[in-house]
């Protein structure tokens, strides 16, 4: 089983189900919550959800000549089924697993850049916007390769960083590793393909405290005392 955890803020307090570990972690003044998700997927996307950065005002940094430019360049392939041999049962389960993956595909993007899911509802709300439409669709994301082979944002975003939106912005691969040679203990968490890991900010630990007062059925065990 794994180890207890308490998250506390103030006179708010939940537990963390058996499911999940959450520790605090800090070194040299840099703090860091570890979230490492034991709990199913969709827990997981609601625990990512409730942690992501409020969206900063988005526009587009390149025309649709541009986008245009690397599109005509890319090969697209469109899948378009023929369901109609589907019982009525059949294609309801089709649009369960469809809307299934929009959320894991929601999931995916923001962990390749933090804006990634502000700057997909700026442009759902433009639909006139085809061509950069296409290349966020073909690009995963706000970030592009160009014809020159160089990595640059299309939209008003931040720079593609090498930590992606996997970890707090601004670490360095220096800072994780004198925290990993301090804390050997802590590799298996902070390198879990499940871990989320986050900035110890205050805003951080409300929003993870709101996720479980919107998720209750994420009961919560117990915590090292002193951890948070």
């Amino acid at each position: 089983m794994p180890g207890r955890v308490k998250l506390s803020s103030g006179r708010h307090r939940r537990r963390v189900s058996h499911y999940t570990r959450r520790v605090a972690l800090s070194w040299r003044g840099v703090g860091v919550v570890v979230a490492v998700m034991r709990f199913p997927v969709l827990g997981l996307i609601l625990a990512l959800a409730a942690c992501t950065p409020a969206a900063a005002p988005i526009a587009p940094a390149w025309d649709e000549a541009q986008a245009s430019a690397v599109l005509e360049r890319t090969q697209r392939l469109h899948l378009a089924p023929d369901l109609s041999g589907l019982s009525e049962a059949e294609r309801g389960a089709v649009g369960e697993l469809i809307a299934a993956g929009e959320r894991m595909h929601r999931l995916y993007i923001a962990q390749r850049h933090p804006q990634a899911l502000a700057a997909a509802d700026y442009l759902a709300a433009h639909p006139e916007l085809t061509g950069l439409n296409d290349l966020f669709q073909a690009s995963l994301g706000p970030i592009a390769t160009t014809l020159d082979n160089e990595r640059q944002p299309f939209l008003s975003v931040d720079p593609e960083t090498p930590t992606r939106n996997l970890y707090p912005a601004g670490t360095t691969r220096a800072q994780m590793d004198a925290f990993l040679e301090a804390n050997p203990g802590r590799r298996a968490d902070i390198l879990n393909p499940r871990t989320i890991v986050l900035a110890a900010t205050n805003e951080n630990r409300r929003r993870m405290l709101a996720a479980l007062d919107r998720h209750p059925v994420f009961d919560v065990q117990s915590v090292p005392h002193g951890l948070l």
